[in-house]
């Protein structure tokens, strides 16, 4: 029972992170929504519009697959669970639930003298978009809500490995050694945007 809450965290982190990343390319989106449908559609605009909603259930049913994929990966981790060794399962659980999100924008490691599980991730033209107030701004509200999803997430862990550090960084696509925020055990340490 404790796995399936595991999963069910991590896999609501790594959704929010993407969700909050691509949040001010939703809310300019809407905008354009708004002023399409003060004109009149034509054949063309309505052709278009069935092809992005095709993309968006396709896109929602990768993100099923995913996750399925994830569980069962996540799974097997705990199949092979050993309570003396907990830190494969629990690698193999955060790659997976990450992995779902994030594909290959991602990187889970582990350091044994530290007892510190480290997630990196990175999305794809958010440093570009950092330089904006909307950019800074999703930072803001992302760093809020992974702050949250991350205290949860790391008491999960714990009930797995009680000695283990979760380090969260979101770095910069540009330059992955680049962070631009940084979680560690719950609790936000640093944020390029403020």
């Amino acid at each position: 029972m404790k796995f399936k809450k595991i999963l069910t965290v991590l896999l609501s982190v790594s959704m929010l992170a993407c969700l909050s990343a691509c949040d001010s390319e939703d809310s300019s989106s809407s905008k354009k929504e708004e002023v399409a449908t003060e004109t009149v559609a034509t054949e063309e605009q309505a052709a278009e519009e069935e092809t992005e909603e095709a993309a968006a259930e396709d896109e929602a049913a990768a993100e099923e697959s995913e996750a399925a994929d994830a569980a069962a990966i996540a799974e097997d981790a705990m199949a092979d669970f050993d309570p003396e060794n907990p830190e494969e399962a629990v690698l193999s659980i955060l790659e997976s639930g990450f992995a779902s999100s994030f594909g290959e924008n991602m990187e889970v490691t582990y350091d044994e003298a530290e007892t510190n599980y480290t997630i990196s991730v990175w999305q794809d033209g958010f440093a570009a978009a950092l330089d904006t107030e909307a950019g800074a701004s999703t930072l803001n509200t992302m760093s809020d809500s992974l702050t949250s999803a991350l205290q949860t997430m790391t008491e999960q862990i714990r009930a797995l490995d009680e000695d283990a550090n979760i380090t969260f960084n979101f770095l910069s696509d540009v330059d992955q050694s680049e962070i631009l925020l940084t979680i560690y055990n719950g609790e936000m340490t640093y944020n390029a945007a403020e």
